[in-house]
């Protein structure tokens, strides 16, 4: 078996590893024992908390959070720099240029709700 096939098995039985695809949502997911039960609370409190922004780390996959905010009626938000700054001419070229965006990121998405 593939390498995919056994990061998949172990995914199926709630155990994360280094160099894993993961994410927040997956960690909740797994986290219970109910994975779907867990997603679909999480659309709950989005909608019930009225959560108008979603924010996902610039080296994630955003199909997630993009079917999240579909869900919700959320929007995506710009991604957030992490372990990976952006090119030089992108938003954050340098560890405080990060700092800088992600704080302008995150108030304007608080501010939607």
């Amino acid at each position: 078996m593939g390498t995919a096939a056994a990061k998949t098995r172990e995914r199926a039985r709630g155990k994360l590893k280094i160099g894993d695809d993961w994410n927040a949502i997956t960690i909740i997911a797994l986290s219970q024992s109910n994975p779907l039960k867990a997603i679909a609370e999480l659309v709950r409190q989005i909608r019930r908390e009225r959560i108008k922004t979603l924010f996902i780390e610039n080296i994630s996959d955003a199909r997630l959070v993009e079917e999240l905010a579909r869900e919700t009626g959320a929007a995506p938000g710009p991604p957030l720099y992490s372990d990976a700054l952006s090119g030089p001419n992108g938003p954050a070229p340098t560890y405080i240029r990060m700092i800088e965006y992600n704080t302008a990121a995150l108030k304007d998405g608080m501010l939607q709700n």
